[in-house]
């Protein structure tokens, strides 16, 4: 058996064990249940070229706010935690939707991190992403769909999957919320210092998924 006959072997496994999944799902669901997780946020994160100042926690108690310097620059870093389908949270942070105390959302990308959104709302510069598990980070609800289609079905979910241990999509996400003051900047200064700590922040969140 040459490579390629093996590869089309795998693919067929693969693909196989997929519908075995599915039907299992769907036909034998069993007594499993989601069960909401949990995440222990650190009191401190380490973010290169900036210097830690303090954290506390959400008052839901789903996330933190992390706070840090550099020369005169304030950046301040929400993260919340969630395990569903994030649904109220891609409608209120909806890139597509403008408001009266925001100016329209633009939506970026950066390889191997992801989709982000950038807006300016009440003085302050804003970046928001949804980062989550086996894929790159997402802004929208059609972004993570398409990612729990794509990334999820792995062939090394396919045996927790399948003994009901873990659902069949894995809906967590880390949001985040990066944000300095606008002062006397330009609305794209501002977002470039957003877009440089956000791609030194991404990394440590996307392997601390529970």
């Amino acid at each position: 058996m040459d490579w390629k006959q093996a590869h089309f072997c795998i693919l067929n496994l693969t693909f196989l064990g997929v519908i075995l999944v599915l039907l299992k799902s769907i036909f034998a669901p069993g007594k499993f249940q989601i069960t909401a997780k949990t995440y222990s946020f650190p009191e401190s994160v380490i973010l290169p070229e900036w210097q830690f100042q303090s954290s506390y926690p959400l008052s839901n108690l789903r996330g933190r706010i992390y706070q840090y310097k550099r020369d005169k620059i304030n950046l301040q870093i929400e993260m919340q935690y969630e395990f569903g389908a994030n649904e109220e949270l891609f409608r209120q942070y909806n890139p597509k939707i403008n408001s009266a105390n925001k100016t329209a959302a633009i939506i970026r990308e950066k390889n191997k991190i992801g989709a982000y959104s950038l807006s300016i709302e009440k003085n302050r510069a804003y970046l928001r992403s949804c980062i989550n598990p086996y894929a790159p980070a997402v802004i929208t609800k059609e972004q993570f769909v398409y990612n729990r289609y794509t990334f999820d079905l792995r062939l090394d979910r396919l045996l927790p999957v399948f003994l009901q241990q873990e659902p069949v999509l894995n809906r967590q996400c880390f949001w985040a919320h990066l944000s300095v003051p606008v002062q006397n900047s330009s609305s794209e200064n501002a977002y470039q210092v957003l877009e440089n700590a956000w791609i030194s922040w991404y990394p440590y969140w996307h392997s601390r998924f529970p």
